[in-house]
């Protein structure tokens, strides 16, 4: 699931981070004019928009996006950013009460064409959600949730495929995020993850592409179905404060861990990442060619955090089917 992320931009220099990956876009006024118009959800018909100037023009960054809050969204089909309102409320409804925000923030894959809400959008209202990074707890001993951080190893923004809508009786813009299955690197955190496009991918070019209206399960399966790549991601933990929605600040998106923090300094200096804590293997080259001495124990590596709690995932769940069995 996501809910949570952070974005390391406000409106003005969010463009600039856009055009790191060679894509040119500008921040729509969010002022929406008699004249502009978006497409239906479930026709081709066009629907004029009526005025809104109650909406801001400048938005800070902020680490600490959730549900019913306003975040940057990608529009491919007018290669503009507009403002919304994190949790999706159809154009339908004639009673946005009934859609709190908090129960229209994630979209499931598997349930995509299945959902009136969201099977309209399909055709002519997907996007993309850029981001710094996003948050996820994993269950740890009592029930203790355990705040992670996952992000672009060369810290560029990256992007979640999602849906968006406007409702005329509200004048407002809305969004989602699609998420599906965790892949089995990724499952000792969360069973869901968000879908993340990779910018020029064909995934990319397929969901950001206007002239395909038409989607089924397999089409739906190949562009959206969340992975992780460990050598362009990185995860860690975080401090727990990111739980409270009040709180904001850089300091939510660092690693609590001595062991994480050196890691990521080494790969961001260019040095080769540390293995498992502090050891390294004999012969290994590091990226300017000069050699890495071995160190006396290196036969006694420290096991990483993601590691330890890969281990103790599966062990509660072995000891959790032994007591099944033992009923």
């Amino acid at each position: 699931m996501c809910g949570r992320y952070a974005l390391d931009y406000d409106s003005e220099s969010l463009p600039a981070a856009f055009g790191q990956w060679g894509i040119n876009t500008s921040i729509s006024s969010n002022t929406v004019n008699n004249t502009e118009v978006s497409r239906n959800n479930d026709d081709s018909s066009l629907n004029s928009e009526p005025s809104s100037t109650d909406t801001p023009t400048h938005y800070d960054e902020s680490y600490n996006i959730a549900p019913t809050r306003q975040a940057p969204v990608f529009n491919p089909n007018k290669d503009e950013i507009r403002y919304m309102k994190w949790g999706l409320l159809p154009h339908w409804s004639k009673k946005p009460g009934t859609f709190t925000g908090y129960s229209t923030f994630n979209a499931r894959l598997d349930k995509l064409l299945a959902s009136k809400m969201w099977s309209g959008c399909l055709s002519y209202k997907r996007c993309a959600i850029p981001m710094s990074g996003y948050y996820e707890w994993l269950s740890g001993q009592d029930n203790k949730k355990i705040p992670y951080y996952l992000r672009r190893k060369d810290n560029k923004i990256m992007f979640l495929a999602g849906l968006y809508d406007y409702n005329e009786t509200e004048n407002l813009f809305t969004f989602t995020i699609i998420t599906g299955p965790a892949p089995k690197n990724l499952e000792w955190l969360h069973d869901r993850m968000p879908s993340v496009l990779e910018v020029n991918s064909a995934a990319w070019k397929s969901w950001m592409d206007p002239t395909k209206t038409k989607w089924d399960q397999s089409d739906l399966d190949k562009v959206l179905t969340p992975w992780y790549d460990e050598e362009q991601y990185r995860v860690y933990q975080v401090n727990k404060d990111v739980g409270k929605v009040s709180n904001n600040g850089a300091y939510l998106t660092k690693p609590i861990l001595k062991m994480d923090s050196e890691r990521i300094k080494k790969d961001e200096e260019g040095e080769v990442s540390l293995l498992e804590g502090d050891s390294t293997l004999v012969g290994e080259t590091s990226q300017n060619n000069k050699e890495i001495p071995s160190k006396s124990r290196a036969n006694k590596k420290k096991r990483s955090i993601i590691d330890m709690m890969r281990q103790g995932s599966v062990k509660r769940r072995e000891t959790a089917f032994v007591k099944k069995e033992n009923l």
